[in-house]
């Protein structure tokens, strides 16, 4: 296999395992505040980190 090739997978591979963990992070993080708070807690959480994206993707993609 050439040397780009191996690069080129192990970027992938990395990448995914990058996504796995801040997901099982950002699920942690949720069960933790379930347990702890309540699921009114868990649901501001869970709606407040969905809408920061959100609202992070449409500054970056607002056009004047």
């Amino acid at each position: 296999m050439s040397p780009i090739v191996r690069m080129a997978y192990f970027v992938g591979v990395s990448f995914l395992a990058i996504i796995v963990l801040l997901c099982a992070a950002w699920w942690a993080a949720l069960i933790c505040l379930l347990a702890v708070y309540g699921p009114l807690e868990g649901v501001a959480f869970a709606l407040g980190s969905i809408s920061l994206l959100s609202i992070i993707y449409g500054m970056k993609h607002h056009r004047r």
